[in-house]
């Protein structure tokens, strides 16, 4: 977290990626994920080899907190993670 904060006062913009990267995409796999997700993706994540990126989604034109959610894709069927 230290070197997050460290990376605002030289690149606000790098260090607003970066914690999306590590800490809302890496930090969901790592809490979220099974085992086989964490050997899939987190070493990658690590070593910037693969990009993480989160999102959501607005409901309407209107731009209201309350209307925001996440949107999930079914990827292994019977999986608890995607059901």
């Amino acid at each position: 977290m230290a070197a997050l904060e460290s990376l605002f006062y030289v690149d606000y913009s790098l260090s607003i990626k970066a914690g999306v990267h590590f800490t809302l995409c890496g930090g969901t796999i790592c809490k979220l994920g099974t085992k086989k997700h964490h050997d899939a993706y987190l070493d990658r994540m690590d070593t910037l080899d693969l990009p993480g990126s989160f999102s959501m989604t607005e409901l309407g034109e209107l731009k209201l907190e309350c209307l925001l959610r996440n949107n999930r894709f079914r990827d292994i069927p019977g999986d608890p993670l995607y059901a």
